[in-house]
């Protein structure tokens, strides 16, 4: 990948589950992969975007039709009894289901800190900058399975 950090949905061998008019059956479905693939744990749970927290929260559960699929509020909800959150660090139209616990996050290399009190001298800011080199490394690919294009 060139020197490029992989993260999650990039990484080779996840799972998928369909994303189509997503509703209990698909999220059913990740569910079912990820403990097919015995990489259940307690941190599971499902990440996507707002946007689709949005629609699954005004969109009534197959099973209890009085219900919408996505419980709580939008940042911080339940999905079929598991923990859902929704970040704008995903990429449109995604979920990702996983135990959570499967996923290392690595540093490597010193942090660099940069300080520019130049830039902005008339406004009487200073610049600070911060590099760290990260990455994070999927340590079981069946412990998380992917959905895009979801609608």
């Amino acid at each position: 990948m060139s020197g490029q950090p992989t993260g999650i949905v990039n990484t080779a061998s996840i799972g998928a589950f369909t994303g189509t008019s997503l509703n209990r059956t698909a999220l059913t479905n990740a569910q079912l992969d990820v403990a097919t693939a015995n990489a259940v744990s307690a941190s599971r749970g499902y990440t996507t975007t707002p946007a689709i927290a949005n629609t699954l929260a005004n969109r009534a559960d197959t099973i209890e039709s009085t219900q919408p699929v996505w419980q709580g509020n939008l940042h911080d909800g339940t999905l079929i009894s598991e923990r859902a959150l929704s970040t704008t660090g995903m990429p449109t139209d995604t979920m990702l289901y996983g135990s959570w616990d499967s996923l290392a996050v690595v540093s490597w290399g010193t942090l660099e800190i940069a300080v520019d009190p130049f830039t902005k001298f008339n406004t009487g800011l200073v610049a600070v900058r911060l590099l760290a080199m990260v990455d994070t490394v999927v340590q079981q690919a069946g412990a998380f399975t992917l959905s895009t294009s979801i609608t």
